[in-house]
């Protein structure tokens, strides 16, 4: 799923189609597929929240009503809420089976917007044809410092290569490497690159670096502007402890 599919899906289909299906009138059809009865439906776009039916043809939703209709195939909601399915931004669940498990909660689309990938493309690449949710994800800050400080280069493009195995060495340069003017331009070239693949922002959990307050997360932070792009993070107090009157 490319970026522009799944901002579509999150910003357009879920809420317009359920909105739109409050306006139905007796022109839809009124046998339906699927008929969802006797839920408490609720749409934070409309604030729509009652006891009533859901119509659904072709996996849409085209009625939805307090009067009694028919389906090919019923469920009873009695008891439930029925509702556009739930967006969770901080997913580390990125699995078949953490799939399954935030299905059942109602989440429809998981994203680890915390940390991200690197490379983005592998991660579309897994989940090509294969995901039954909504998926997309941001490119990893802290992904980009491990291929360019502890990686090596293929084809002019910085990759993880052996990489990972050296970052969880203690001497990793990506989590021991201070703020070096050296290594901006390639870090945030790298970057850049993720986000031509198709990246919806850019992550960084400042919660976990020894990088805050440098600027190479101020250039970084003008990388996501320069594109309009989001930028996401994990924030905390030092320690746990905030000073008096301290907030971040």
């Amino acid at each position: 799923m490319s970026a522009d599919t799944l901002v579509n899906t999150l910003l357009k289909r879920l809420p317009l189609v359920l909105a739109g299906s409050l306006l139905a009138t007796n022109a839809w059809a009124q046998n339906f597929d699927l008929v969802i009865k006797n839920g408490r439906v609720m749409d934070p776009e409309t604030g729509y929240d009652t006891i009533a039916n859901v119509g659904i043809n072709h996996g849409f939703i085209t009625k939805i009503t307090t009067d009694v209709i028919e389906g090919t195939r019923t469920i009873d909601a009695t008891g439930h809420v029925v509702a556009p399915g739930f967006i969770d931004f901080h997913s580390h669940a990125q699995s078949p089976y953490g799939f399954k498990l935030y299905a059942r909660d109602g989440v429809t689309t998981p994203m680890d917007l915390e940390v991200g990938a690197y490379p983005v493309q592998d991660f579309y690449d897994f989940w090509e044809g294969k995901a039954f949710l909504n998926y997309g994800t941001n490119v990893a800050h802290v992904g980009a410092r491990v291929a360019v400080l502890d990686g090596e280069k293929q084809d002019g493009r910085f990759v993880y290569g052996k990489a990972i195995g050296r970052a969880m060495n203690n001497g990793a340069q990506f989590k021991t490497k201070t703020f070096d003017p050296l290594d901006e331009p390639a870090i945030l070239a790298a970057i850049e690159t993720e986000l031509k693949q198709g990246a919806l922002g850019i992550a960084y959990p400042i919660g976990y670096y020894t990088v805050v307050g440098s600027p190479e997360l101020m250039a970084v932070t003008s990388l996501a502007a320069k594109y309009d792009l989001p930028i996401t993070t994990h924030v905390r107090y030092l320690a746990q402890i905030p000073p008096s009157g301290f907030m971040c």
